[in-house]
């Protein structure tokens, strides 16, 4: 399964405004400023995120699931940058942060909660601002892909471990990138206040499929044949992971002359996989994923379970299905649809 959650919240540090708070603002900033004759100095940011995920790692446990692997997904906004790429790091942050109540347009600055100088009022930052600890990883970031993907499994299990442990997530350039004179301009991701569906999110891979075909036959993929949703509602509550069915059916059967009977379920083989789809953008939500999104299969027929947490309610979604099989890759977008509500 892949599955995203959001973050709690999130805020972006400016070491040319030390105790500005923007916790509330709609926007995360990479920025860095040289000396112009408009700013005078050099001047960095750096990202915060707060997943609270010891209390996602504890919600796995009591489902009995253990995460295989963690990307950070990252959303531009605007971007601004001299050069096509740069390199982007992603880690633990050292010191436990409070989020406050702050944008970047207030006047006069709100100074409570997280900033460039403190972590939260009254407390300072180990290393004088926001730093690393553990494991952290970095990306070439490419401005021609724009948006951020990348793995950090390592950082995220070390901060899973415990509620103590999990101080957040430190997004920033490395300390060279910071401190040469070299002008990389802004990148503006969205952020956890965000109104749009591009708040960050990690994604969250465990395999959880499954294979028994019990007395099925399978399907004759040589054949023309179509594949569908089964007993499809249209609505299903968010945070829950229901089980969705799909059918396999050849196009054209033999007719036959017998009393009614229900239609004879086919399997589809083990190389079938899912990926889910935002109706409304057209942006994939889980990719296809040969280990995490693989199609399960019971003495009922083929299923896949989902969970819903990382989708957003009132928005249209609908699968699409891979079959793999003689050296082809089949696609199958299937005509149902469903949302979520809260």
């Amino acid at each position: 399964m892949i599955y995203s959650i959001f973050p709690k919240h999130s805020a972006t540090v400016y070491s040319r405004y030390p105790t500005m708070n923007t916790s509330r603002d709609e926007i995360l900033e990479l920025n860095k400023i040289v000396s112009s004759s408009a700013v005078a100095g050099l001047f960095n940011t750096k990202i915060l995120l707060d997943f609270d995920l010891y209390a996602n790692s504890q919600s796995m446990a009591t489902d009995g699931n253990t995460a295989a692997a963690y990307f950070l997904n990252l959303y531009t906004s605007t971007i601004n940058t001299p050069d096509n790429s740069f390199t982007i790091k992603v880690g633990p942050v050292a010191d436990a942060w409070t989020p406050g109540l702050g944008r970047s347009t207030h006047l006069p600055i709100t100074t409570t909660g997280v900033a460039w100088n403190y972590p939260s009022d009254g407390s300072t930052w180990t290393n004088t601002t926001a730093s690393f600890t553990g494991t952290t990883n970095t990306i070439e970031y490419s401005s021609i892909v724009k948006d951020l993907k990348i793995d950090i499994t390592t950082a995220v299990k070390e901060l899973e471990v415990s509620s103590g442990a999990d101080k957040g997530l430190l997004v920033s350039r490395t300390i060279a990138h910071e401190l040469d004179g070299k002008k990389y301009g802004h990148i503006n991701f969205y952020s956890a206040e965000s109104t749009t569906v591009y708040k960050p999110r990690l994604e969250i891979h465990y395999a959880d499929s499954a294979f028994a075909t019990g007395s099925l036959s399978a399907l004759d993929l040589t054949k023309d044949h179509h594949i569908y949703q089964a007993n499809n509602p249209g609505t299903y509550k968010i945070n829950t992971t229901p089980k969705f069915r799909f059918i396999g059916r050849e196009k054209y059967p033999a007719a036959t002359y017998t009393s009614s009977s229900p239609a004879t379920v086919e399997y589809l083989p083990t190389s079938s996989y899912y990926s889910l789809v935002d109706v409304r953008t057209g942006e994939t939500v889980v990719p296809f994923d040969t280990t995490y999104t693989k199609i399960s299969c019971d003495a009922t027929g083929n299923f896949a379970n989902l969970k819903l947490s990382g989708l957003y309610p009132e928005r249209l979604y609908q699968f699409h299905i891979r079959v793999d099989h003689d050296g082809t890759k089949d696609y199958h977008i299937l005509d149902d649809m469903f949302r979520v509500y809260e």
